[in-house]
């Protein structure tokens, strides 16, 4: 028995140039994060946020914060989670909200401090979010906690 395969290229699947323009998280995106875990202090150039409104797929609108690309090996990485009803990014403004979803990796293959906290907003627009927060991490062994403040500002990407 011979099996012979054939592949074709196709031209219609041209890749598409990305919808965000991805900027190495080694560098300045004219975002930062300044963080203080117990008395350790530390600083980053580059800070995120992704705000994706709710619609079919999800319930509410939600805001990303983060220092890191996806499939990076940066660490320290730290992102916040935050869910509202308020699909207009520009409202967020003023508001001090609990954080949904905190999640901090000190270094490679290490397991993921999970928290809590609190955001506030003092600026938001569809370009930047600023603001401050303060909350707490727990250690994933020994359930030791370290308290976590800070300020940031994020440069803005928009899911539709």
């Amino acid at each position: 028995m011979i099996l012979t395969v054939c592949s074709c290229k196709d031209d219609t699947a041209e890749r598409r140039p990305s919808v965000f323009r991805k900027t190495a998280d080694r560098r300045s995106n004219g975002g930062f994060l300044y963080l203080r875990l117990n008395d350790k202090q530390m600083r980053d150039r580059f800070f995120e946020a992704l705000f994706t409104p709710r619609g079919e797929l999800f319930p509410t609108d939600n805001l990303q914060l983060y220092n890191f690309n996806a499939g990076t090996n940066k660490y320290p990485k730290i992102l916040f989670s935050v869910d509202r009803m308020e699909s207009d990014l520009k409202k967020w403004k003023g508001i001090k909200v609990p954080v949904d979803c905190l999640l901090f990796s000190p270094a490679p293959n290490t397991a993921l401090f999970a928290g809590n906290a609190t955001v506030e907003i003092t600026k938001a627009d569809n370009h930047t979010v600023e603001g401050s927060f303060i909350g707490e991490l727990r250690h994933p062994q020994n359930g030791r906690t370290f308290s976590l403040s800070g300020e940031f500002k994020a440069m803005v990407k928009t899911n539709r």
